[in-house]
């Protein structure tokens, strides 16, 4: 008997049909000869079937704006149709800033001032058990303006009289 969902076309001496799900199927293969005598002959038999490859649900990942300074994380995993089908990840044109764990997935990382602007070129690759899939990736590193910040406590200046105009160098604070 064959595994459910599969079927022998004998016109074209193939099995057809879709199984459940990914596994192993054995079964027995009985051919009858075409003699007088007609002998059967049984053969222990193995269908194998596997997962379909993992793919991204978009060709180009956009990791959006990520403000100079702060920590960032994204997992390319979260793109695939299905996140439990890759089983390992690779990654080329990863920027200096960033961080990437094969095994999982996960992009992280902290980009500093010299990394402010957009940014492109990286292209993911997943692979599973029967195939691989490839995206690229892009973002925007946003440039943080901080306030001005003083390196001394107070600054004395003169007294002077109401509507005089007032001059002090604080180039020293």
């Amino acid at each position: 008997t064959l595994p459910q969902g599969v079927s022998i076309d004998s016109n074209n001496n193939l099995l057809v049909g879709q199984l459940m799900a990914p596994g192993n199927y054995p079964f027995k293969l009985s051919v009858k000869d075409s003699s007088p005598e007609g002998s059967d002959f049984f053969h222990p038999a193995v269908i194998i079937a596997l997962p379909p490859p993992p793919k991204f649900k978009i060709s180009e990942i956009n990791f959006g704006v990520q403000p100079q300074d702060k920590d960032w994380e994204d997992n390319v995993r979260n793109y695939l149709e299905d996140p439990a089908s890759g089983n390992f990840f690779a990654v080329k044109g990863l920027k200096s800033w960033m961080s990437f764990d094969t095994n999982t997935g996960r992009v992280w990382g902290k980009p500093a001032r010299k990394d402010v602007g957009a940014y492109s070129s990286i292209e993911f690759t997943v692979t599973g058990q029967s195939g691989s899939d490839t995206a690229k990736a892009y973002g925007v590193v946003q440039r943080v303006n901080y306030p001005p910040k003083w390196v001394a406590t107070s600054i004395d200046l003169p007294d002077i009289d109401e509507d005089v105009p007032m001059q002090a160098d604080v180039s020293q604070y």
